[in-house]
């Protein structure tokens, strides 16, 4: 018996293309659910880091009460290389000591993660960038104008509470030898927020603080070891440096 095959066109590619409609359309949807997923990824990678944040300001802490134990209950010495103060500055002294002696040569403990000073080196010849203010030392202002002094001598004695924040921190004036003024905000909705501006590009605006970065707020370190979230709503603001050439927000 003779078969006969007719071969039919074969129409699967065809079948199982897109048009361009169609393409346009998956296209429009994948980018309709990145918007949506976006922000709730973002706020997910930021409550993380705020954890993360605040575990090291515990192990700082607790560096910083194993310093006091052995030096009749005071604290390391805030003060730069020149001797004078910058929240998130500490001598080359006090960091490299601190560090080998409190911390097992590990300094990573004195950085909340979301702090990154890219382009910038954490060491120049007035000392180290930390990651949080330290606040061993207190601005006061007199008739005679700006001062300070270190308001914390003891870690349980008399002085402010608070030792360690979040540096939400903004300078006028630049980083050491950088040419680069910083402005941060290491907690926002969508994670940190900094400005980094060179002196030549800086324009007669005054820079912006660490409120209109859109700072949520930070963790503060307590003279009683607790470390706790406080919202921008309640922090104050207050002298970053001795020499008025910064401020903070704690």
């Amino acid at each position: 018996m003779l078969f006969v095959f007719q071969r039919k066109t074969d129409t699967r590619g065809a079948q199982g293309a897109f048009t361009l409609v169609e393409l346009l359309v998956v296209v429009a949807v994948t980018a309709v659910l990145a918007s949506l997923l976006l922000p709730a990824l973002s706020s997910a990678k930021e409550k993380s880091s705020r954890a993360v944040c605040q575990n090291n300001m515990h192990q700082f802490l607790n560096a910083l009460s194993m310093y006091a134990s052995d030096h009749s209950e005071k604290l390391p010495s805030s003060a730069d290389n020149y001797g004078y103060y910058h929240s998130i500055r500490l001598s080359d002294y006090t960091f490299t000591n601190f560090v080998g002696d409190y911390l097992e040569g590990v300094s990573g403990v004195m950085y909340c993660p979301n702090i990154d000073y890219d382009g910038i080196t954490n060491h120049d010849k007035y000392g180290y960038l930390i990651g949080y203010s330290y606040l061993a030392t207190e601005i006061v202002t007199t008739e005679k104008g700006p001062d300070y002094w270190v308001g914390i001598t003891k870690l349980n004695g008399p002085g402010p509470t608070e030792i360690l924040a979040d540096a939400n921190y903004w300078s006028s004036q630049t980083i050491g030898d950088t040419g680069i003024s910083l402005q941060m905000a290491p907690h926002t909705s969508m994670g940190s927020a900094m400005n980094k501006l060179s002196s030549t590009a800086r324009t007669a605006t005054a820079p912006p603080n660490s409120r209109s970065l859109g700072s949520k707020g930070g963790n503060i370190g307590r003279a009683d070891m607790s470390v706790t979230w406080k919202s921008i709503n309640n922090m104050g603001q207050y002298p970053a440096s001795s020499i008025s050439d910064a401020e903070g927000n704690w």
